[in-house]
């Protein structure tokens, strides 16, 4: 007997630490109205902060899936990734999306130092319906996937599952959300 397990959705959380990034963000971009839309790419800001921001992005990129989907990109693909800036006052949230387009995407959380002032990043079961007639002893495997971020935390997921962030009550925090575009070489 074989037990295939299917439609798996890894969703990676780890740390990242860059040094100065937080005041190169703060002393470069206007916090009251961040570069947020989908034309910009804090990508293209070639500063030291950024550019380690990229590379570490990438290779955090690169191992989740190698590990998760035992593809080496570096080898296969030219790659692209767009940057922006969000998730910066009080009262923030943001609607359940996905990053269409994108292949992978990640959260790169710059400043969250309340940790309990809401502002959770929740993911939902990409198999739509799928709890459909189970009762609650089976609750459990299709309940949201939800993190409460900290500074120097990221979270790496593939870029189709739904998500939104629960309405934030603080004054500030700095979060990077990154896809990543996979192009065949």
């Amino acid at each position: 007997m074989m037990i295939h397990n299917k439609w798996s959705t890894p969703i990676e959380v780890g740390d990242f630490s860059i040094e100065g990034l937080a005041d190169h963000i703060l002393l470069n971009y206007n916090m009251s109205d961040p570069p947020a839309d989908n034309n910009y790419n804090i990508f293209n800001d070639e500063s030291k902060p950024i550019s380690d921001l990229k590379q570490i992005a990438y290779d955090n990129f690169a191992a989740y899936i190698n590990r998760c989907y035992g593809v080496d990109i570096t080898k296969i693909y030219k790659h692209e990734m767009k940057a922006w800036i969000t998730g910066h006052g009080d009262h923030y949230s943001m609607a359940q999306h996905n990053h269409m387009g994108s292949w992978f995407s990640s959260v790169y959380y710059v400043l969250a130092e309340e940790q309990d002032k809401g502002g959770e990043i929740v993911f939902g079961d990409p198999r739509s319906n799928a709890n459909r007639g189970y009762d609650t002893r089976f609750a459990k495997h299709f309940e949201p996937f939800q993190l409460t971020p900290k500074t120097g935390q990221f979270v790496n997921f593939p870029s189709f599952v739904y998500h939104h962030v629960n309405r934030y009550y603080s004054k500030f925090r700095i979060a990077i959300p990154i896809d990543l575009y996979l192009y065949e070489d």
